[in-house]
């Protein structure tokens, strides 16, 4: 159920800002990675991401929880028409 409009960007209203964030948000995740091979700045940027992923996480439940209620509204004023 959740993951459909996630994958199809169109369906949603977060739109493509938030799908393209994410998969940033992800490559800065795994740099976390190179640290062990003596990258420093991969726990830098590691670090940043992880908290940056946590407000990007808080937009994607506010936009689903937004569209929701949206399409329950749309659905009861169809229905309040008939």
């Amino acid at each position: 159920m959740l993951r459909a409009p996630l994958l199809n960007p169109d369906e949603w209203k977060g739109g493509r800002w938030l799908g393209v964030s994410g998969m940033v948000l992800a490559v800065g995740v795994a740099t976390g990675l190179l640290e062990p091979a003596g990258w420093e700045l991969a726990g830098t940027i590691n670090a940043l991401s992880y908290l940056a992923w946590a407000l990007w996480l808080v937009a994607v439940g506010i936009v689903l929880v937004v569209r929701h209620d949206s399409g329950r509204l749309s659905v009861r004023s169809a229905l309040a028409g008939r």
